[in-house]
């Protein structure tokens, strides 16, 4: 679901899902990011850039796209997997899942 746009501010996921998002640590090049959720949380449109994700707690998710595509996903804990471009979607969590996100500025 990778698409070429800009990232949009108010699409953060900083922004948009604060209680579900902690900042750990950012430079100019960098952001890292922990992610948890509970089973039932729904998370508004959200962008991300280019980026690494570490799963700590598997947990399925399902992710909608601008285009409606719809992709379920569920990583098991301790994989690490790479994204790259921006990905704009929302979220519904469908499994509790905690991961850490390294976000790479662009």
């Amino acid at each position: 679901m990778p698409e070429k746009t800009v990232l949009d501010p108010r699409l953060d996921l900083l922004f948009v899902a604060p209680a579900h998002t902690k900042l750990l640590a950012e430079n100019e090049n960098i952001r890292v990011l922990e992610f948890t959720a509970k089973a039932g949380d729904k998370i508004p449109l959200h962008q991300h850039p280019e980026m690494a994700v570490y799963v700590l707690k598997q947990g399925r998710r399902r992710f909608t796209a601008l285009d409606g595509e719809v992709v379920e996903s569920n990583p098991c804990a301790g994989c690490a997997f790479l994204r790259t471009g921006i990905t704009t979607h929302t979220e519904e969590v469908l499994e509790d899942f905690q991961a850490i996100l390294v976000e790479v500025k662009t």
